[in-house]
């Protein structure tokens, strides 16, 4: 049979017919058995379409040019779906000219548009492919990711080990969404309204309320995103990276325990710091790694984890590798069954001028007891992860803060389990929005805990450093005495005070005496201290 012997494509329930040729046939999958002789028309180079209509095959069976020249807006979505049905063989070059096509033209710019093509891409994966490479696209479409909460859920809730629709695409192609989602409320290019977004997070979490979706997106780090950093210069200089500056320095000083994980100011001046590039690994007992967002401003909006691994030549074909150190919690993350790992993040300028560092112990010195071995010679790569969900929920607070939803702030801090919750008030203690007081946040968000739930030590040092400030306390004077009476009792009494002098000790001093706690002097009697009244 002469190839070049046209195809004629029949259409159910109707008697039109189209003919194309072999070389139009063969751009696509669907046709291939055709083609090859393994249908059972083969014979007659016929075939019947059911799915696709008459006016559309007449668009998409041409030539790649030809049909790009001949979509519309009008017939776009039905021609996405009669492509994904057909199987284009040369996806890239077809995906970028249809792009293309619709960004030259700003079909883009219309909602309907946009809101169906989202809709289609969680059907079919041609569309999540036309997406996933054209990042302009997916901006325009992730706004309407809100009314496809549903949608979301399904991959929330999917296992690990591959529930139908899980299939590491999907996933992948929300989170996509979810990140692109992220930026546009932070830079305000979209505004979603408050009952909104918690409508949305409460049925993509598959919860039945607000606050059971904050806990769950906080408690685990489902739907997050890896980026890897290879660290360039060990000892040296810092890294800058897909959105964020990584460094690493060793020390001749020890570490305790199995290491921690603290809140760095003015990270952009490590480089100023003396460099441990030359360092003798013999000699280095500890490692610090430090990460720092690029985006620090007031809108800024994230919500990361990090781990390091790293690897050294011994010499004599022997290798050190270190995998995955981070710092974890107590809790347990109920989708690994693992401990989680201590996060960040920025909400309401928290994240402004701060970074977080990990210290490590280094314990392989010894193979290094013979050789000239230094830091510089540590090939390091930090893993950082991204929780797009996170930081929806970060959004929803940092609008309720600012409209003032004060019990909505506590249960929502309530409902997130200990640890998880402390931890993000090290974070809240630092917010720096025009007319927003970090004491009255943290009141808020701490109202419900006992004192009989303290606040870990480290959350509670953070809170004293950031919070417990001549500056505060003088900018937010009206909410000192609700601050010290709530998040006083959370904590060391000594720690407290030692953050304030002077006329501030005495006013702390004060204020917790007449909430029931007692400033302990020498021989076990509490201080005398004369009364103030703000």
């Amino acid at each position: 049979m002469s190839a070049s012997q046209p195809i004629s494509v029949k259409f159910e329930g109707s008697e039109d017919t189209l003919t194309i040729s072999e070389a139009v046939a063969q751009q696509y999958t669907f046709f291939q058995a055709l083609v090859d002789g393994g249908f059972q028309e083969s014979a007659e180079r016929t075939v019947t379409l059911k799915e696709i209509s008459r006016p559309i095959a007449a668009v998409v069976l041409q030539t790649r040019n030809d049909m790009l020249r001949s979509v519309t807006r009008e017939t776009m979505l039905e021609c996405l779906a009669a492509l994904d049905f057909l199987d284009p063989k040369d996806k890239p070059k077809l995906l970028d000219g249809i792009s293309k096509k619709i960004l030259r033209n700003r079909w883009q710019e219309e909602g309907r548009l946009c809101r169906r093509i989202l809709d289609m891409a969680f059907k079919r994966p041609l569309i999540r492919d036309l997406l996933s490479s054209s990042p302009e696209l997916t901006q325009a479409c992730a706004p309407y990711l809100v009314e496809s909460g549903s949608r979301v859920a399904a991959q929330w809730t999917a296992t690990a080990s591959g529930e139908e629709g899980n299939d590491g695409s999907m996933r992948g192609f929300v989170v996509d969404v979810l990140q692109r989602l992220n930026s546009l409320i932070e830079d305000g290019t979209c505004v979603v309204k408050l009952d909104t977004l918690k409508r949305f997070l409460t049925e993509a979490t598959a919860s039945t309320n607000f606050n059971e979706a904050a806990a769950a997106t906080f408690e685990t780090e489902k739907m997050a995103f890896d980026c890897e950093i290879r660290v360039a210069n060990p000892g040296r200089s810092t890294t800058t990276a897909k959105g964020f500056t990584v460094g690493l320095q060793s020390s001749p000083d020890s570490c305790k325990g199995l290491g921690r994980h603290r809140i760095t100011e003015d990270p952009e001046d490590a480089d100023d710091d003396e460099p441990s590039d030359g360092k003798l690994l013999r000699k280095v007992r500890r490692i610090e790694v430090s990460t720092l967002p690029s985006k620090r401003h007031n809108e800024a909006l994230f919500c990361y984890s990090f781990r390091t691994s790293y690897s050294i030549d011994c010499g004599d074909d022997k290798t050190i590798n270190e995998e995955d150190n981070n710092i974890a919690m107590d809790h347990v993350d109920p989708e690994t069954d693992a401990s989680m790992h201590m996060f960040s993040l920025g909400v309401l300028g928290s994240g402004e001028r701060m970074g977080v560092t990990h210290v490590f112990p280094f314990k392989h010195h010894d193979a290094f007891s013979d050789r000239e071995t230094k830091t510089k010679d540590i090939q390091a790569t930090v893993t950082i992860r991204q929780l797009p969900m996170r930081c929806l929920v970060l959004y929803c607070l940092r609008l309720m803060i600012m409209e003032g939803h004060w019990d909505d702030i506590q249960a929502m801090g309530s409902a997130i389990t200990d640890q998880v919750s402390a931890c993000m008030a090290a974070y809240l203690a630092r917010v720096k929005a025009p007319g927003v007081s970090p004491l009255r946040v943290l009141t808020s968000w701490l109202a419900g805990r006992e004192p009989s739930m303290p606040l870990h030590d480290f959350s509670f040092a953070q809170i004293c450093r950031a919070a417990v400030t001549e500056d505060v306390f003088n900018a937010h004077r009206s909410d000192v005495v609700p601050f010290i009476r709530t998040v006083g009792r959370l904590g060391p009494l000594g720690m407290l005070v030692d953050h304030a002098d002077g006329l501030m000790a005495t006013i702390l001093a004060s204020i917790l005496e007449d909430s029931g706690c007692d400033a302990v002097g020498e021989g076990g009697r509490p201080h005398k201290r004369r009364r103030v009244e703000l």
